[in-house]
């Protein structure tokens, strides 16, 4: 029983001492972030779904006409015909159906997004891969081999380009929180798929950098953002107008709007690349610890 206790005593004792051991200056420094990224690998709908932005700007020329069902369909999916007008067609050829897309909301989420966007190119969604079946005039009969959403008369029609495959190795190495910027290119989220303005997880968005700033299909980008007020949401800033002391402090130190912008940038999570142009990417959200949002800088890291 004496040898029992002396044992317990000692057992008690060395926990107490290692729960009290100091951290060292460099382990008191991080911030990292427990959570573990659970994420797939991009898939085919991933690659070949996710949209674009370009700077070219396609003629209207070659488009979608109609359906088998015209006019009672005005909305086509997978293993549908569709008849596609222009011309240039060939049959056994692949084409690709995309759509020049416009915010119908005309809202902008974060101060200068509007030139932002504009300055870099046009939003494109991908709806379809087609292969023309038949022609007759100048009307060419595909057929929808993948549907991304459902093709729409006025949809466009360009020349199908395989996109290049993309590599995807998962993250394992811990996400700090705060990490000093290494003075890598960075960039800025112009807005998210289908204009959402929170995304999570899994969500495609737009960057204003790409291959000439040598972003490319596969990389990981950290996700920041600071407390600047004037690159905040309109709502947001809002906030700055509340009152933020306690009714008990005398005297309490101000803190500025000009305070705020030194105030270090957080991550919020990291996003991969999975097609870039020469000015602009399109990435898939693999980690977000909180919102992320149109406006949030993207960071090239040399780790």
């Amino acid at each position: 029983m004496k040898r029992l206790a002396v044992a317990v005593v000692f057992a008690l004792a060395t926990s107490a001492v290692a729960q009290t051991t100091p951290q060292t200056s460099e382990e008191s420094q991080k911030f990292t972030s427990n959570v573990k990224q659970r994420v797939n690998a991009p898939s085919m709908s991933d690659v070949n779904c996710s949209g674009y932005v370009s700077p070219e700007r396609y003629s209207r020329a070659n488009h979608v006409r109609g359906g088998l069902h015209t006019p009672n369909a005005a909305r086509f999916g997978q293993r549908e015909y569709i008849y596609l007008g222009g011309g240039g067609y060939s049959i056994g050829t692949t084409y690709r159906i995309v759509r020049e897309a416009r915010d119908p909301n005309r809202y902008e989420i974060f101060p200068g997004q509007t030139k932002m966007v504009s300055d870099v190119g046009h939003l494109y969604n991908d709806v379809a891969q087609v292969k023309v079946t038949y022609m007759e005039g100048e009307t060419a009969v595909a057929e929808i081999i993948m549907a991304c959403e459902p093709a729409a008369p006025g949809d466009l029609v360009i020349p199908f380009q395989e996109r290049p495959a993309v590599t995807f190795q998962p993250r394992t190495a811990p996400f700090e929180r705060f990490q000093q910027f290494d003075g890598g290119p960075s960039g800025r989220i112009l807005m998210g798929r289908d204009f959402d303005q929170f995304l999570g997880t899994g969500q495609k968005v737009y960057i204003n950098m790409g291959a000439s700033k040598g972003v490319k299909p596969g990389d990981y980008l950290r996700i920041t953002r600071n407390y600047d007020p004037d690159n905040m949401a309109p709502v947001d800033q809002i906030s700055f107008d509340a009152r933020a002391t306690e009714d008990t402090q005398k005297d309490p130190a101000k803190v500025t709007r000009k305070d705020m912008k030194k105030l270090p940038y957080r991550g919020i999570g990291e996003l991969f690349i999975l097609n870039v142009s020469d000015t602009t990417a399109t990435g898939m959200i693999t980690l977000a610890l909180e919102d992320v949002q149109p406006g949030d800088v993207v960071e090239v890291t040399k780790r």
